[in-house]
This record gives C-alpha cells, sequence and structure tokens, in this order.
C-alpha cells in the first residue's frame, strides 16, 4: 500500500445533468486494488474537468498541492431550508417565496434553530456558515435591510401566516391546546407597552417581561403565538366553590363534580403520589438535618438561631410542617405530623375543570386531552430555554419583540416536524441515562457537514464533505439529501 504519496487521479461522471469529478486514489492491500475518493469536484463544464483530468495524469498530486480553504457549516442550515420547502412554510411566509425578504425569512427561522444569537450576530455569520448562500443570498449581507425590514415585513404577513398554518393543522370541531407563559425582560424599554412587571411563572423576580400566548393542535404541532403586556393574567377559577372529598379521588374511575356549567374530574395518579412523597420526604429530611445543627450550635454568630432556622424552612419551602417554639437562642421547632399525614392523602390528586358539555367531551376524553397540554408545555421549554432561546431579546420595540417571538414559533414548528421524522431514529436509541441520541446531538451532527472552498493543481472548485454513515442515517430519516 502507497502510504506517503498517494497517486491521484480524477474520474469524470456524467449520468447526471451537470458533470461533476470524483478525486480518487487507488492503491493495493493485502493483494486487493482499493479506492479512495477524496472529495466532490463540481461548479466546472466537462471541457474544464477533462483539461483538470490531463493535469493530474501528468503528474503525481501530492499533499500539498491540494489546498482546502474557509470550510463552514452546511449540513443544519440546509437541512433545515430543504424541511421549511418540503412543508411549504416557505409559501405560507408568502405566495411569492422567491422574493428577497422571503428568502431572508427562511434564514433567521433557520438562524435561530441552528445558530440563536442575536440578529446581528446571524448577518455576520457568513464566516462560518453558508446558511445564507443556502436561503439564496449571496454577498455581504446587512443587517437592517435582511433582518429588521424582513421582521416588518413579516410582522405584517403574521395574522395570514398563522391562518393558513391552522387550516394545515386543524380541522372542524378538532381540539385545540392553549398555553401561556412569561418571559422576563433586561435592560431599558422607555415607551414600550408590552414590556410590564407582573407575575412571572419562572420565580425570576424582580424583571419586566412580556406574556406569550401559544397555541397548538392536539399533537404538539405550533400553528399561533401572541404576545401581551407582561402584566396579563391567565384566567383562574377559585376552586373553593365546591366541597371535595378526598375519597372522591380514585386512582382507576375518574369522578365528576358539576358547578353550574363546569365540570371538574377529580383523578389519581399512583406513579405522581409516590414522587410527591418521596420528594417532600427528602426536603422534610434536609430541613432537620439542617435545624438540628443550627441548634446544637453553641458559638456565636452575626444572625440569631431563631433568623437562621426562619432562612432554612423558607429555603425548602418547608414552613406549613414545621412548628416553631420559643425565640432568639432559645428557639426549638417540632413537626407537624398532622400535617404532613393530610398533606399525603393529597399526593397525586389533581383536578381538571372544563365548561364542555358532557355529550361533547365525556370525562375520560377531558384527562386525556389536558394531558396533552404538556405538549404546550414542551414547546414552551423548547422556545424559552433548550433550543431557540427566547431570551435574551435584544429588539427595543414592541413590534420587532413581537416579530422575534414570531420567529421563535416558526422555528419551532420546524424543529417539531424535525423530530416527528426524528422518532423511530430516537426510539431504536432507547431510553434512559445511557440514550445517545437527542435534538441538540443531531443538530451538533449536522452542523459538522461542512462546505469548503478546494484547488487542485490551480483548479478552484466548491465541495460538500462527505456525510458519514450516522450523519445520512439522520439525513435519511429528515428525508433530506445532500
Amino acid at each position: 500500500m502507497v502510504t506517503k504519496s498517494k497517486k491521484y487521479h480524477l474520474e469524470i461522471q456524467t449520468h447526471r445533468k451537470s458533470p461533476y469529478g470524483l478525486l480518487r486514489s487507488s492503491y493495493r492491500e493485502d493483494g486487493k486494488t482499493l479506492h479512495e475518493t477524496l472529495c466532490r469536484i463540481t461548479g466546472f463544464s466537462l471541457e474544464q474537468l477533462r483539461a483538470i483530468q490531463a493535469a493530474i495524469q501528468g503528474k503525481t498530486v501530492m499533499k500539498e498541492d491540494f489546498v482546502i480553504s474557509n470550510s463552514r457549516e452546511y449540513g443544519a442550515s440546509f437541512a433545515g431550508v430543504s424541511l421549511i420547502k418540503q412543508l411549504g412554510l416557505h409559501t405560507d411566509i408568502f405566495s411569492r417565496p422567491a422574493e428577497m425578504w422571503v428568502r431572508a425569512v427562511l434564514a433567521m427561522i433557520v438562524g435561530r434553530l441552528v445558530y440563536a444569537g442575536s440578529k446581528l450576530s446571524l448577518s455576520h455569520c457568513g464566516s462560518y456558515s453558508a446558511l445564507w448562500e443556502i436561503c439564496g443570498i449571496g454577498g455581504e449581507i446587512d443587517v437592517d435591510e435582511h433582518c429588521y425590514e424582513t421582521m416588518d415585513r413579516l410582522l405584517e404577513r403574521q395574522d395570514a401566516i398563522q391562518k393558513k398554518l391552522a387550516a394545515k393543522h386543524l380541522s372542524d370541531g378538532t381540539l385545540v391546546m392553549y398555553d401561556i407563559t412569561s418571559s422576563y425582560m433586561e435592560g431599558e424599554y422607555e415607551g414600550s407597552d408590552l414590556v410590564e412587571y407582573g407575575y412571572n411563572r419562572d420565580s425570576k423576580r424582580g424583571h419586566a417581561q412580556i406574556v406569550i400566548s401559544l397555541l397548538c393542535n392536539k399533537e404538539g404541532c405550533p400553528v399561533a403565538v401572541e404576545v401581551f403586556k407582561g402584566n396579563t393574567k391567565d384566567e383562574t377559577t377559585v376552586l373553593d366553590k365546591i366541597v371535595v372529598q378526598l375519597g372522591l379521588f380514585d386512582e382507576k374511575n375518574i369522578v365528576e363534580v358539576i358547578h353550574g356549567d363546569v365540570r371538574y374530574c377529580l383523578c389519581k395518579n399512583p406513579d405522581r403520589a409516590i414522587k410527591e412523597t418521596g420528594t417532600r420526604r427528602r426536603l422534610l429530611q434536609k430541613t432537620t438535618e439542617k435545624l438540628d445543627k443550627i441548634i446544637a450550635c453553641t458559638r456565636k454568630t452575626k444572625y440569631s438561631k431563631e433568623v437562621r432556622i426562619g432562612r432554612v424552612i423558607n429555603k425548602y419551602k418547608m414552613s406549613k410542617f414545621i412548628l416553631i417554639k420559643g425565640k432568639d437562642e432559645n428557639v426549638t421547632y417540632g413537626l407537624d405530623h398532622a400535617k404532613i399525614e393530610q398533606e399525603a392523602r393529597l399526593d397525586g390528586c389533581y383536578i381538571i375543570f372544563t365548561d364542555v358539555p358532557r355529550e361533547d367531551m365525556t370525562a375520560v376524553e377531558a384527562v386525556k386531552y389536558y394531558k396533552s397540554l404538556l405538549h404546550v408545555e414542551q414547546a414552551f421549554r423548547n422556545m424559552k430555554t433548550v433550543r431557540l432561546e427566547i431570551r435574551p431579546v435584544y429588539h427595543k420595540t414592541d413590534d420587532r419583540i413581537k416579530c422575534h417571538v414570531f420567529i421563535c414559533m416558526l422555528a419551532y414548528y420546524v424543529m417539531w416536524h424535525m423530530n416527528q421524522r426524528l422518532k423511530p431514529f430516537f426510539a431504536a436509541d432507547g431510553v434512559g441515562p445511557d440514550r445517545k441520541y437527542t435534538f441538540n446531538y443531531v443538530m451538533e451532527a449536522l452542523k459538522r457537514i461542512s462546505i469548503q472552498n478546494v484547488e487542485v493543481c490551480g483548479a478552484k472548485s466548491t465541495v460538500i464533505s462527505k456525510p458519514t454513515n450516522e450523519q445520512a442515517k439522520i439525513l435519511n430519516h429528515l428525508q433530506v439529501k445532500i
């Protein structure tokens, strides 16, 4: 086998519409002739390829004669754009998807999925990503023209786009899932009608926020999003209007309590009960261990034992189970066993309420559909933290904030469809801590498929790296060909 200076030759393939060359080396190993393909050369006419072939035949091509430069991410961006076009999302955005602003929208959607970050950083990604070229936009990217002005056009189309998505994924009489969340903001937002202080569902105090509502079908596919003022409250029902007996909660049967037009479905989940009981026991154990140390301590400290005990109780949120006696340095504590037992009887119990008439939805269906809200919660988690990262919001005007959230929703729409196609791929990996594949892993794997500038004996071309077996398997599940 030749190891130090392989001889290369160019094979010209003409069976496709555009000819291309395969730069290969041949060598013998264990009596067999083997071939190694170094790269594919495209973008040249048949005559140019033959000229390159003749040049290569005239001499031995060494490694130093083969130059690769400007390697950039290609695979994840190409997969995202390809899927958008397969789904028809580009035509949902506008009926003439070839227009420049629509192409820029695709770049921002896929950019949010692949890179997150600010629009300014996305406009500068050309040095390490082929995203903008894949979307059909070459040359220098201007953040004002290609991002901010494009966002203004997109916001004008939001209602029309969401109606098209609803028509695709919702049908008459179908169940829809709706939930709201909050997203805190950082910095100054003077003059904003959206950014206000309000109840933060992430327990992030001291920050103004916006409230976001998301509409999904029962499978969790997002179809619409809306941004409200940060002090907007979700509608809640006060359950103390009815008397609930613990004996009504049954692990197998769903008991209904009707109050006016509202039906309350009383449910109990034994697995959830075990988890809640275990969590409370662990927290109580940690609390009592720290309280015992405080009481046993004899040295003087900056804060009294009473203050230190109060801090521990508040930290673990166990105040309703702790009985405090005495004060200052003479303080002691005890456990309220009656309250602990009472709380244990409620473990695993939950109530679902609906105003849908019984003839239109049974209690079992109501519970089933309520559990489907987990899809919306998962969507919020992905949009806010896991992958798409709504925060931080770099925009200061209300319209740009609204459009930023809308782009995040459209990116999650693409991500949701990707996950649907990848289900068999993930399922084959199993579950548990030893599981290898996640969506993030898939995206990072695809990002390693790159596009490079290649020069061979003075002939220049652009080549895409050959997918590995793992990358090819992912692309096959996504139904994307590179």
